[in-house]
């Protein structure tokens, strides 16, 4: 044994070593936890979107009908199929007549009655078993007035 005597070896030890690779494991397990939220919330987001859309364009369709459509009738409830598997897509149809006596929409007086000149038609689009990540439903709204 060399009493006295400095050793000019450099590098870093064994509990060095472990504590950066344990830093690095736990920021990586960090970021693939991110990683699986993101992937979660992207599906989620185009289950939305698809089915905004399928509610929208069945909305439009009904908006283009004319006034005293069968599938405008008010008071029943209308239901089909989009064409995807899982889902089902309705529609309400509620008459109101509005007062042309009063100048200002904004104070004039909805009141349900059938016929009326007024048309509100709510369409629901929601998937059954779990579409993607769960189950969704959206719901789309429009007036429609008589010609």
């Amino acid at each position: 044994m060399v009493v006295g005597r400095r050793t000019t070896e450099s590098g870093f030890s064994l509990v060095e070593t472990l504590a950066a690779l344990l830093i690095l494991s736990l920021v990586t397990l960090a970021v693939l936890a991110l990683l699986t939220k993101s992937m979660q919330l992207n599906a989620t987001g185009r289950d939305y979107n698809s089915l905004v859309n399928l509610a929208r364009n069945k909305l439009e369709a009904l908006m283009a009908a004319p006034y005293g459509d069968p599938d405008l009738t008010a008071g029943t409830n209308h239901s089909d199929s989009p064409g995807l598997a899982g889902m089902t897509r309705t529609w309400t149809v509620q008459e109101y007549s509005i007062n042309q006596a009063t100048p200002d929409p904004a104070t004039a007086l909805l009141t349900p009655v059938s016929p009326g000149n007024l048309k509100l038609i709510t369409v629901t689009l929601r998937t059954r078993q779990g579409f993607g990540l769960g189950e969704r439903a959206v719901t789309v709204e429009a007036l429609k007035r008589a010609n």
